[in-house]
């Protein structure tokens, strides 16, 4: 038989999905982007409880491990599309990097809910250095420029 996951795993995974959610979307609400701070939070909660679900289900089974997060991945790009927006004058894309973020707090908080503390923690650091960081300003910074079109 397979062992349990147990109440302090559960504890632990869903808390710390909640503070790495709580982590990424502080960005999105300093920022007053489309999602809150609490959607990223539901988004890495619900994910880790998934996985910790399928795996008291099944016994830490590969293959359904695989279906469920496949299934993940499909919910975080559906709930990613709805996100996005186009600004019809100009054909501008807005929401893509929100979108892209849901998706990857959704899996950090599968990789938590997993067990896999190692892969979430790197995760969520380049996720934050990401998100924090501005990359374009540091561009123009060291001298690179867009191309003009």
């Amino acid at each position: 038989m397979f062992e349990q996951i147990t109440e302090q795993q559960i504890l632990l995974r869903l808390s710390l999905a909640m503070v790495v959610g709580m982590l990424i979307g502080i960005d999105s609400w300093y920022n007053r982007r489309n999602a809150s701070i609490r959607i990223y939070c539901v988004v890495a909660v619900t994910s880790a409880m998934t996985m910790m679900l399928i795996a008291n289900q099944t016994g830490n089974h590969p293959e359904a491990f695989s279906r469920v997060l496949a299934g993940l991945i499909t919910g975080f790009g559906f709930l990613g599309g709805g996100i996005i927006m186009r600004q019809s004058e100009t054909h501008q894309l807005f929401g893509l990097t929100t979108a892209a973020t849901i998706w990857g707090c959704g899996l950090i908080g599968a990789c938590l809910g997993a067990g896999q503390y190692s892969i979430a923690a790197h995760a969520t650091v380049a996720m934050i250095m990401v998100l924090y960081i501005n990359l374009d300003s540091l561009m123009q910074r060291i001298g690179i420029r867009r191309k003009s079109n």
